[in-house]
């Protein structure tokens, strides 16, 4: 074996990287959870480098998902394959298999890497992940590695001795990286290889969810909310009985281009339309009463007091007690289970092509007036603050038909551990779709 082939062997078997996903953290860089990159590692791993003794082995996964590659003249489908455990407060973590890796960096929204917390990854893994990151944008990822990963940045300011590389996970560093077979990196690496080896594949990641964004991993939450955030149970209380504010769900749509629409018939670009579709859920907030009761010593002038515990058998004082109510208050962030997006034209539209028009076009009917998009992958979702914020853009839809648009949001939130999920449908806003004709149009 030439040398340089020696040393790309040894750096890819003894390099440790932790970082987060190219796109989708830049705003938050720890996939929503605030304040979680601190505490987040220290979940999964000991100082050491070991995995904790307290990790839920959840076994093996596998699933048929429209993001894994399909065969059509074999008729095969791959499936997903990861390895998961769940952490002691309540995150995923993820080992994919080395084939899912790199189809969950070609396709990073659908297969939910953007929404992760971070990544450890060894040499071989972060090959996979930057290939697949590679073709799915090309452009993009080759000027973000020389921004964020650059050689000199990296080795003046991101390596870390593998002896320290877990205390500096630990200690929330998503950008470390290091290279060697001893201390911390040798548990780390030796972690992917006893599972790759007891599971018969081929390991070369952790990927972590925290709690609030485990709905995004590969098979969903290892440990269901209502057990990572139980039911509070305040103590008997004379106070009023607890109290369920159920999160405000809300949304918007809009047309973002063309300003003037036309059908596509008589469009010889066929630039169609773009929209764009918003939802919001904000917390739930479960305000419980605590009875607590209140004693002061107060001075009696007619000297019919009974005395209290400064003044102990004193007429001329007494002792006074009532009870507050404290409100306390526990705040539960909620997500959308699935969520379906519409655009569909008006009553109005319809029965004006279908009556009117057609008495000018005798052949005008109904192309396209329905359109619907199910948990389009698409979609960008993740937390500000408490709130649950649902995004989803699609460019260049085809619109044949003329007339008002309505647009609307149909889905279902997932609950809370205090609260039921909520079916929701809202009508979320309207955009015209023009026909040139000899006459104007309504």
């Amino acid at each position: 074996m030439r040398p340089l082939h020696r040393f790309l062997l040894a750096l890819t078997l003894a390099l440790v990287l932790a970082f987060v996903p190219y796109e989708g953290l830049a705003e938050d860089g720890d996939g929503g959870s605030e304040g979680t990159n601190s505490t987040m590692w220290g979940q999964v791993f000991n100082p050491d480098g070991t995995m904790r003794s307290d990790l839920v082995d959840k076994g093996v996964i596998r699933q048929d998902v429209d993001w894994m590659p399909h065969i059509p003249f074999l008729n095969i489908s791959l499936q997903a394959e990861f390895h998961v455990y769940a952490t002691p407060d309540g995150s995923t973590v993820v080992l994919p298999s080395a084939t899912t890796l790199f189809f969950m960096a070609l396709n990073p929204e659908a297969s939910g890497l953007n929404r992760s917390g971070g990544l450890v990854t060894n040499g071989a893994g972060w090959e996979i992940i930057t290939a697949g990151a590679l073709v799915n944008r090309p452009t993009e990822v080759l000027a973000q590695i020389v921004q964020e990963m650059g050689i000199w940045d990296a080795v003046a300011d991101r390596y870390v001795d593998p002896e320290y590389f877990a205390d500096a996970l630990i200690s929330g560093d998503n950008d470390a990286w290091s290279f060697g077979a001893v201390g911390d990196v040798w548990a780390i690496l030796q972690a992917l290889y006893d599972q790759s080896r007891a599971d018969g594949s081929f390991y070369t990641a952790f990927i972590v969810y925290p709690p609030d964004m485990c709905y995004a991993a590969p098979g969903g939450c290892a440990v269901p909310p209502e057990e990572v955030y139980p039911q509070p149970t305040p103590p008997p209380s004379a106070c009023a009985p607890a109290e369920v504010r159920k999160g405000r769900i809300s949304g918007e749509a809009r047309l973002l281009a063309p300003p003037y629409p036309m059908v596509v018939g008589q469009d010889p670009t066929k630039r169609g339309v773009d929209l764009e579709f918003r939802l919001t859920i904000e917390p739930t907030v479960y305000t419980w009463y605590e009875e607590v009761e209140h004693r002061e010593c107060v001075y009696v002038a007619d000297g019919t007091g009974q005395g209290c515990a400064e003044h102990p058998n004193n007429p001329y004082y007494r002792e006074n007690t009532w009870v507050e109510c404290v409100p306390h208050q526990v705040v539960f962030r909620e997500t959308a289970n699935w969520v379906k997006v519409s655009a569909t034209l008006s009553a109005e539209s319809r029965e004006w092509i279908l009556e009117r028009l057609s008495i000018r076009y005798p052949r005008a009917y109904l192309h396209h007036p329905d359109w619907t998009w199910t948990n389009p992958h698409q979609a960008q979702a993740g937390f500000e603050g408490n709130t649950f914020v649902w995004v989803f853009r699609i460019t260049n839809v085809q619109v044949a038909d003329p007339g008002w648009y309505d647009l609307i949001l149909d889905g279902h939130t997932s609950g809370t551990p205090v609260s039921e999920g909520r079916p929701f449908h809202i009508g979320a806003g309207e955009f015209p779709v023009y026909l040139i004709t000899s006459t104007i149009r309504r």
